[in-house]
């Protein structure tokens, strides 16, 4: 009886596992667990989209910004300094750079999707799983890699819709706001509301310490999409390894403290803000 049950409430095909993973993830994870398709190209193509039209926007409007940034200064300029009677365009187009950084994002997902998918099961190794196997965790941590895909595509509308881009992903703006200031007059302005420099919360130009980039590049990583992936990601676990819901998340939370360490180890070693792994 209760197999007929188990076999009456799987889902019928790859969306109506989307739209399970979205309200009843619980059950929906429990019926992946034992079905024989885990359709996880649907979460991966997902991903690949969102991640494709977060790219676009951002860049859009990125360079929307960076244009009024250099009429600003072009129009505020003495007229012996101009050396041209129009301010240079920037492309609004996707560029070659665009493609690139959306390459790296997905193959970067990709490779931390089997990252996760090994150490995972390692973990429920030791922990006492039962009967899990690699496949299973990655295409469990596929699908709990949704929250993200979420997350890509309303920022996406977002940008898309009101012209603005997100510079400070996270809560990381409460420590490092990346926002491009607003140009003034003089030389160094200039050049600072091109490249975008970084600011103190309240607007004040600084030279943010070693401590505050560790701090920013932590808190990037910090959202409400977060917290819903590493509680995906445990009742993954409970449900693929067939173990208790305690130890299951002990794992999961291990294995983010790990990932969250290892990439920030650019960060703070002074060569960059941090992978984009979480």
């Amino acid at each position: 009886m209760g197999d007929s049950n188990v076999v009456k409430d799987k889902p019928r095909g790859p969306f109506q596992a989307l739209l399970g993973m979205l309200l009843k993830p619980r059950s929906t994870l429990a019926d992946l667990s034992t079905a024989r398709r885990r359709w996880w190209w649907l979460p991966a193509l997902l991903m690949v989209v969102a991640l494709t039209l977060h790219g676009v926007a951002f860049a859009s409007a990125s360079a929307a910004d960076q244009q009024r940034a250099m009429e600003a200064v072009f129009e505020s300029a003495p007229g012996d300094m101009r050396g041209a009677s129009a301010p240079p365009q920037m492309s609004s187009g996707v560029s070659i750079v665009t493609v690139i950084r959306v390459g790296g994002q997905v193959l970067g997902t990709l490779v931390t999707w089997l990252i996760w998918a090994g150490l995972l099961y390692l973990a429920s190794t030791f922990l006492g799983q039962n009967g899990a196997h690699f496949g299973g965790f990655f295409a469990m941590v596929a699908w709990t890699w949704l929250p993200y895909s979420v997350r890509n595509l309303v920022q996406a509308a977002y940008t898309a819709l009101s012209g603005q881009a997100i510079y400070n992903q996270g809560l990381s703006g409460l420590v490092i706001d990346k926002t491009p200031a607003a140009p003034v007059v003089s030389a160094v302005s200039a050049v600072s509301a091109v490249r975008g420099p970084l600011m103190a919360p309240g607007g004040a130009l600084t030279a943010p310490s070693r401590g505050d980039q560790v701090l920013a590049a932590l808190l990037t990583r910090v959202d409400i999409y977060l917290i819903w992936n590493l509680v995906l990601i445990t009742l993954g676990v409970a449900a693929f390894a067939r173990l208790k819901t305690k130890k299951a998340a002990l794992g999961t939370l291990v294995i983010w403290a790990v990932f969250t360490i290892i990439s920030l180890l650019p960060t703070i070693v002074g060569f960059g803000q941090g992978l984009g792994i979480f």
